[in-house]
C-alpha cells in the first residue's frame, strides 16, 4: 500500500474511523463522533502532541463535517486538526 511506502503505519500512524450510513444524526451524535473525538485526541497524544490530518470518502466526507461543525468548536480543531482532505464528497 502506498501509504505504508510513505512511513505510515496501521494502528501507530494510521488509523481508521468506520461508520454505518444507515444510522441517524442520533447515533452519530451520542456514538460515532464521541469515538472519533477519542480516535482524534488519542492520536495526538501518540504522536507526540502533532495535529492530526482527516481524510473522508463520499458520504462519510457529510459525516466528517458535521462532527467538525456541530459536535467540536473551533479550540478544538485548532488544536487537534492540522487538516481535512475529502475526496467524493
Amino acid at each position: 500500500h502506498w501509504l505504508q511506502k510513505a512511513g505510515y503505519k496501521v494502528g501507530d500512524n494510521l488509523f481508521s474511523a468506520p461508520y454505518d450510513f444507515r444510522r441517524g444524526p442520533d447515533d452519530y451524535m451520542n456514538t460515532a463522533f464521541p469515538k472519533l473525538k477519542d480516535l482524534v485526541e488519542s492520536v495526538y497524544e501518540s504522536n507526540g502532541q502533532r495535529r492530526v490530518a482527516l481524510t473522508s470518502i463520499s458520504l462519510g466526507s457529510m459525516l466528517v463535517h458535521t462532527f467538525l461543525t456541530h459536535f467540536v468548536d473551533q479550540d478544538w480543531k485548532d488544536k487537534y486538526i492540522d487538516r481535512w482532505l475529502t475526496m467524493s464528497g
